[in-house]
């Protein structure tokens, strides 16, 4: 199987050439007073309407847990942007466990798909719909389309040797006591 050479933030690593690249953003409350909010990007079929995609994917959810139930399903907006939104239940161990899920048309077949699991009651996924509210699309370029800063000239002889030693100790630290020599 061939290899290619990824990156993620300072970390590479081999994978396998022909799986595709695919990202989750979690992002978590640090209080753990609210739940975690999923984000993923997806692809629809080829000519695959958007609710058409949802409805695939909540029978691929059903089929593979049965014990969810789907208690709402509707095809609605975000903002401008055609949407499909679900809320799912079950039983766990510790209790009655609830999932919203937006599916989001981001153009070309591509899918938004947010998802927030709660264990609460309804103020849990207040903060998913903030992440729902604030949805744009195409308001950013991407990261990789700014220019790279472009490299120093050569040096025609070596960089002057540099003492640091003065600057030890000498920028304070907010709520850190001035160091005595």
């Amino acid at each position: 199987m061939a290899h290619r050479r990824e990156e993620f933030g300072p970390f590479t690593f081999e994978a396998p050439a022909e799986w595709s690249r695919r990202m989750v953003l979690v992002y978590s409350d640090p209080s753990k007073s609210a739940s975690p909010i999923v984000l993923t990007r997806d692809q629809r079929l080829a000519g695959e309407a958007l609710p058409t995609y949802a409805w695939r994917r909540l029978f691929e959810i059903a089929r593979d847990t049965p014990d969810r139930r789907v208690v709402d399903a509707r095809a609605t907006r975000l903002g401008e942007q055609p949407a499909f939104r679900a809320t799912l239940h079950w039983m766990t161990p510790s209790g009655p466990a609830r999932e919203a899920i937006a599916w989001v048309d981001g153009g070309d077949g591509a899918v938004l798909v947010a998802s927030c699991t709660s264990m609460e009651e309804d103020d849990a996924f207040q903060p998913f719909e903030q992440v729902l509210a604030g949805i744009r699309f195409g308001a950013s370029p991407p990261i990789s389309s700014v220019p790279p800063t472009p490299p120093a000239p050569p040096r025609s002889s070596p960089p002057p040797a540099f003492d640091n030693s003065a600057l030890y100790g000498s920028v304070p630290m907010p709520g850190a006591r001035p160091m005595r020599r």
